[in-house]
């Protein structure tokens, strides 16, 4: 027997739930409909919910290579993303090298950048964005660039901001990037729109960054962190 204080909690809520569809229009009465008919009909109500409205990018990494683990939020930017003055060479408190950047701050530490991510990345200019959201999940095998793609299909690409938003919010902290070594991959068009693994990981104090070609014959290893648009 459900308790009288129970049912009363209950019937609150289908009537704040009716409230919002009804009078505020703020849920789909479609789906809402939907749910209450699954809950009617099924004892697994929890369980068929949870399969039916899986995300889409979930949804295709369920049976592989991946773990999905969660999302960072990536703020909203005014101005155009600047590759070449973003990414520079900072070893210090905060404070980005004037030989490399003439004096721009980045708020992120980097130790080191490759040759390929100079060249292929360095020269891009990303446009403004909305506040968004990038998944990451752990690889679970060995596992080729091109394999990894066949799993996030259409949730694949991301930009540099995102990248450098990740960077920055966990300067110093905890976050959705891992600092032990292993490597965060991001797939991320080129200045040429060219698809392009991009890498980083934590090397002392600091990142190192750099990207490769999606034919490198070279496998992720298990625990690696792959990221995708969520």
């Amino acid at each position: 027997m459900i308790a009288v204080i129970e049912k009363a909690k209950l019937l609150e809520l289908l009537t704040r739930i009716l409230g919002l569809v009804i009078i505020d229009e703020s849920r789909d009465i479609d789906q809402v409909s939907k749910v209450l008919e699954i809950i009617k009909e099924r004892p697994d109500f929890a369980v068929c919910l949870a399969e039916r409205f899986r995300p889409a990018a979930v949804e295709q990494m369920k049976h592989s290579l991946l773990q999905p683990l969660g999302t960072v939020i990536v703020p909203a930017t005014t101005g155009k993303f600047f590759a070449r003055e973003k990414f520079t060479i900072n070893t210090g408190n905060g404070r980005a090298s004037r030989s490399t950047s003439m004096g721009i701050s980045t708020g992120v530490k980097i130790s080191w950048i490759g040759d390929d991510f100079r060249t292929w990345f360095l020269p891009k200019v990303e446009e403004p964005i909305q506040k968004n959201a990038l998944g990451y999940a752990r690889l679970l095998k060995p596992a080729l660039d091109g394999e990894i793609i066949a799993d996030l299909g259409d949730h694949i690409e991301s930009r540099l901001v995102q990248v450098h938003a990740a960077m920055e919010q966990q300067n110093g902290g905890s976050g959705a990037l891992l600092k032990d070594g292993s490597a965060n991959i991001f797939y991320i068009p080129d200045v040429n729109g060219k698809l392009r693994a991009v890498f980083a990981y934590q090397h002392g104090d600091g990142w190192v960054l750099n990207a490769r070609l999606m034919v490198n014959p070279g496998a992720w290893v298990p625990g690696d962190r792959i990221f995708f648009s969520a």
